[in-house]
């Protein structure tokens, strides 16, 4: 098995065979940061899985976007939605607020990350209304990052739902997180495996070694 980072692995190792090996984000080829467009924010929201549909109201996140919007004096604002979500009915409710709406491609797009990774560094500010990767993403990126907007269940209920929308939760293990902007940097550093990823030849090593 493979996880991230420290944490994962310290999670795991006495349960089964594990190796940290840092995120896939660490390994794209990198590429020079073109800086964002001035004043404009990047909204991402938890996203429907094959299994679990967003059930609550996109119009709410709507609302929210702009709420943070005006609050940050930001100009224009982007919601990044995942496949699944890109659907008429759901960018018809974000433009009715000015707001755009993009997507990273399709299931199984092996450039995914890398546009990701561009959508983030176009703008300036990130919101996110769950702790997750995206946040680590954008931290990463070195994008000031804001927990805000409300919380959006699935049908059925996802697994990780109870923990990673409880505010309490989030304060106890990630409050540099939850403090928002830059604070939370060297936190998505840690949570990515920075200090975990591995040389090309390692990593072969690693995934493959056992058939060579």
């Amino acid at each position: 098995s493979y996880v991230w980072n420290k944490r994962g692995y310290d999670c795991l190792k006495d349960l089964c065979d594990v190796k940290a090996i840092g995120a896939p984000y660490l390994y794209m080829k990198d590429t020079p940061d073109p800086g964002p467009v001035k004043d404009s924010l990047l909204s991402i929201r938890i996203h429907s899985l094959v299994a679990n549909k967003v059930s609550a109201s996109w119009d709410d996140f709507a609302k929210a976007t702009v709420e943070f919007a005006e609050l940050n004096k930001l100009t224009s604002a982007t919601v990044l939605l995942y496949c699944l979500d890109f659907t008429n009915t759901v960018i018809n409710t974000f433009s009715k607020y000015d707001i755009n709406c993009v997507y990273a491609g399709e299931q199984g797009d092996t450039n995914f990350l890398y546009k990701i990774r561009s959508i983030i560094r176009s703008h300036s500010m990130v919101m996110c209304n769950r702790i997750s990767t995206a946040m680590f993403y954008s931290l990463f990126e070195v994008r000031p990052t804001y927990l805000f907007g409300p919380i959006m269940k699935t049908l059925p209920k996802d697994a990780y739902e109870d923990v990673a929308d409880d505010r309490d939760w989030i304060k106890h293990y990630f409050p540099s997180i939850l403090a928002g902007g830059l604070v939370g940097v060297e936190t998505a550093k840690l949570e990515m495996g920075t200090d975990c990823k591995k040389s090309k030849e390692e990593l072969t090593n690693l995934l493959w070694g056992w058939l060579l």
